[in-house]
């Protein structure tokens, strides 16, 4: 599957800037909400961080707000969720994916 390079933008930006800020919330925010995913050593935090950063972004890149806090919340999803398939292809994917179908379909 081929994506729309402004789509495909997107998810890269999600993945390098939504990625990093979940580490960043994970570590420095876990005292105050200090609950794990099962299986994974990724917090609730970190992917709350994940979904409010992603969802600015896709906001500031004139997504509408639903489509950007959807696919926000699906990057966060397969960041977090130990599927033994690396993150650094989930969360463009099936951002990009949510994307493309929420806007061009």
């Amino acid at each position: 599957v081929v994506f729309p390079v402004d789509i495909a933008s997107i998810g890269i930006l999600y993945l390098s800037i939504g990625d990093t800020a979940a580490a960043i919330g994970g570590i420095y925010l876990k005292k105050y909400i200090p609950y794990k995913i099962p299986k994974s050593q990724k917090t609730f935090i970190g992917s709350f961080t994940f979904i409010v950063v992603t969802t600015a972004i896709g906001f500031l890149l004139k997504l509408p707000l639903h489509v950007a806090a959807l696919s926000g919340l699906i990057g966060a999803i397969f960041e977090a969720i130990p599927i033994g398939i690396d993150d650094n292809f989930t969360v463009p994917f099936t951002s990009s994916m949510t994307i493309y179908l929420l806007t061009v379909v």
